[in-house]
């Protein structure tokens, strides 16, 4: 055994030494190898999301898509069937709010389904980044390793929106309009009735033009628009409520 081999004791069951190619030996002959690290990916906290919630987490995972077409050429899903699955849904979500089984059930399922999409998008993102946090999020998702999915805090810059006129549009449906939305990634629409609890009846990527779907004609709805920001972990403050009836 060379002079460059020659293993010393250091302590029970340890050795100290290196074979003639430079590798740490370890007291039972075996070579010391170094642990990697977890390759950060998409995180699947989305799954943990409030119904109300995980609407805005897929616009802008749409949005981020959209926005960075040269990054992410071929999609496994498509940017127009993810919004329609967002459409889809937050529809589903509009009317279980009225309580019937059978729409809890329908909106139960459109969530999956666009679970399912999400999870897809993930990996296919995942196959892009390649552990780039930075491309990860450039796609709307969280990078592991990083904060909380859930959307909860308010960004000043955001601006509060101001709801500049509410009309009616097919029946049971509200058509909503904000403007000094500054920098938002889409909207959140909320509605109640009397002094009810605020149900999210819309998630929208147009300022212009924020549908409530699935609304009781005849019922006079509070309403009210928040911002949702880059990234869907920030909110700008609740718009002043309006009220209106859809027919």
């Amino acid at each position: 055994m060379s002079q460059q081999e020659q293993l010393t004791w250091k302590s029970k069951f340890r050795w100290n030494g290196r074979d003639g190619l430079g590798r740490v030996l370890l007291w039972n002959g075996t070579y010391q190898t170094n642990k990697k690290s977890m390759k950060i990916h998409s995180s699947l906290g989305f799954v943990t999301l409030r119904d109300g919630d995980i609407g805005g987490f897929a616009t802008g995972v749409h949005d981020g898509l959209t926005k960075n077409a040269t990054i992410f050429l071929n999609p496994t899903i498509t940017p127009a069937a993810l919004l329609a699955g967002i459409t889809t849904y937050t529809s589903a979500l509009g009317a279980a709010n009225k309580g019937s089984v059978a729409q809890t059930l329908a909106k139960n399922i459109a969530r999956e389904a666009l679970e399912d999409m999400l999870r897809t998008l993930a990996a296919y993102v995942d196959g892009i980044a390649k552990g780039d946090p930075t491309i990860i999020m450039l796609a709307g998702f969280v990078p592991t390793g990083m904060s909380s999915v859930t959307p909860a805090v308010v960004d000043s810059t955001l601006g509060k929106p101001v709801i500049t006129s509410i009309r009616n549009g097919m029946s049971g449906q509200l058509l909503v309009r904000v403007k000094g939305a500054n920098a938002a990634y889409a909207f959140e629409g909320q509605t109640s009735t009397g002094t009810g609890t605020w149900q999210t009846t819309s998630i929208s990527t147009q300022a212009r033009q924020i549908q409530l779907n699935n609304l009781t004609p005849g019922t006079l709805y509070n309403i009210r628009v928040r911002s949702i920001g880059p990234g869907n972990n920030t909110y700008s403050d609740w718009s002043d409520p309006s009220s209106h009836m859809p027919t």
